[in-house]
């Protein structure tokens, strides 16, 4: 594999490793911190969120919160597949598999609860990871 190729990739890798594991763990705060679990400053809304939204059909807020802890869960297992991918580029598939199965998903429940105000972000980073499995792709080895 070329260095400089070799960089590129494992450096794609990484950075979708560190971005996705700091997503999980911020959620998982913001979740522990909306069951009022601990009290932090590191934490985000996206269970007040995931509520919010999926309110639109009456989902009961127990639901919404086992929809999030699958959210948390998705995003810590794709976090996962991109560290091991970056250790073994052979893993890629995988790795891209799991994160884009995640935004497309987000994007089939904006359009399901019609909520759109999110759809523009999920839809950016599902392109923005199809551009790095591409550029992944394209370079040669």
């Amino acid at each position: 594999m070329d260095m400089t190729s070799g960089y590129m990739k494992r450096g794609i890798l990484l950075f979708w490793a560190v971005w996705l594991g700091i997503i999980a763990a911020s959620n998982l705060t913001g979740l522990l911190k909306a069951l009022r679990l601990v009290d932090v400053r590191f934490a985000s809304n996206n269970f007040e969120l995931v509520r919010g939204i999926s309110a639109t059909y009456g989902t009961p807020a127990g639901v919404a919160g086992l929809l999030f802890v699958g959210i948390i869960l998705w995003q810590f297992v794709a976090a996962y597949r991109f560290l091991t991918a970056w250790g073994s580029v052979d893993r890629i598939h995988a790795a891209f598999g799991v994160s884009l199965a995640l935004w497309a998903g987000f994007l089939i429940a904006g359009e399901f609860f019609v909520h759109y105000e999110y759809e523009g972000i999920h839809m950016r980073i599902f392109t923005a990871q199809l551009a790095s499995l591409l550029t992944i792709r394209l370079l040669p080895d």
